[in-house]
């Protein structure tokens, strides 16, 4: 059975990556599947670099939306006083946790990790052999 998230750590930092809601996943998967197989066919096994380029294929926009549905799966393990936490880094679509998480703003490399992580983890299902990054 698959798991419900997945820890990582990019940099000096852990973060979590869990299931996106259905609503935002159906509309993501169906973006970056269908570019997945315009560009590849129909592969048994994608890569995180198979990811990028449907990815980079997309119109910004499209592109915007995609990376703010998947990054409001990812999470942050951060300390709360003594007690260890993990916290949503965003509140909504497009604004970041003004606590613990608002220099992902000026991150765009740790983002973009972020947003491939997510993609990767919630595409899995849907490849047999799916390769994460």
């Amino acid at each position: 059975m698959r798991p419900n998230a997945v820890d990582v750590t990019i940099g000096e930092d852990q973060y979590q990556i869990g299931k996106m809601s259905a609503l935002g996943a159906s509309w993501v998967i169906l973006k970056v599947i269908n570019k997945i197989k315009e560009l590849l066919g129909n592969p048994d096994r994608i890569t995180s670099g198979d990811v990028t380029k449907a990815v980079e294929s997309l119109d910004v926009d499209t592109f915007e939306q995609v990376q703010q549905r998947v990054l409001m799966a990812c999470k942050k393990h951060v300390m709360i006083g003594d007690v260890p936490s993990v916290v949503p880094i965003m509140t909504s679509p497009g604004v970041w946790d003004v606590q613990f998480c608002s220099s992902l703003a000026n991150e765009p490399g740790l983002v973009w990790s972020l947003t491939l992580e997510s993609l990767m983890f919630n595409l899995d299902r849907f490849f047999p052999e799916a390769a994460s990054s």
